[in-house]
């Protein structure tokens, strides 16, 4: 409990009172005064965090353009192989069947130029067969038709005549028979084996002007 003050204040002490309240009050505003102001950061709360529904829209980027596609060779739209409105596969395929077409067009020409070389080698062997012939015909062809006239000789032999016959035979340059000579006591009947010998005896042409050669037929 307080007890009560009865005796009133001297106006002296009424100064002294409000001396100290005068003091206390400046020693009040100068500690507020010099209390340090809270920073930007500190005093501003920190901002929450957006939802992703809120963060900032992506904005989609522009479709690539389609890759162009190569210009054809002005060439070949020159000699109407490709079309500017096909498909890369149809001009492919065009430029496949030009080329198939110029290699079956370059191999009728060396066809038809070797034709041709032929035909002139041919003819200049036609033209200089004479310059290829062999001089005489060779043993196997002189052989060879005398073996083919022996039935001329069984046909014109005499009756009972029997042994060797040998024959003269003279050949001309294109292979007939120029002339025939026996001995003159041949059995056999001469003008018959001349005749049948000069019309059926022939030997590969050759190149001197006549050839003659002996052969001996067998008379039985």
């Amino acid at each position: 409990m307080v007890a009560r003050v009865s005796s009133p204040l001297s106006p002296r002490a009424l100064l002294g009172v409000a001396g100290l309240l005068a003091a206390g009050g400046v020693a009040l505003y100068v500690g507020v005064a010099r209390k340090p102001a809270p920073s930007a950061h500190a005093a501003s709360p920190t901002a929450p965090a957006l939802p992703p529904s809120a963060a900032t829209p992506v904005v989609p980027s522009a479709p690539s353009a389609p890759p162009v596609a190569p210009a054809p060779d002005p060439r070949a739209l020159e000699a109407g192989r490709i079309d500017p409105a096909l498909s890369e596969r149809d001009q492919a395929r065009a430029e496949a069947r030009a080329a198939f077409e110029a290699a079956v067009a370059a191999a009728e020409a060396a066809a038809a130029e070797r034709v041709a070389a032929e035909a002139a080698a041919q003819a200049e062997l036609e033209g200089s067969g004479d310059e290829l012939l062999p001089d005489t015909p060779s043993r196997r062809d002189v052989a060879r038709a005398m073996r083919s006239a022996a039935r001329h000789v069984l046909t014109c032999a005499q009756e009972g005549a029997s042994g060797t016959l040998v024959t003269r035979v003279t050949f001309q340059s294109d292979g007939s028979v120029r002339d025939v000579t026996f001995r003159p006591d041949a059995p056999i009947r001469q003008a018959c084996l001349r005749d049948a010998l000069m019309a059926d005896l022939r030997v590969p042409p050759f190149g001197r002007p006549t050839f003659t050669v002996s052969y001996p037929f067998r008379v039985r």
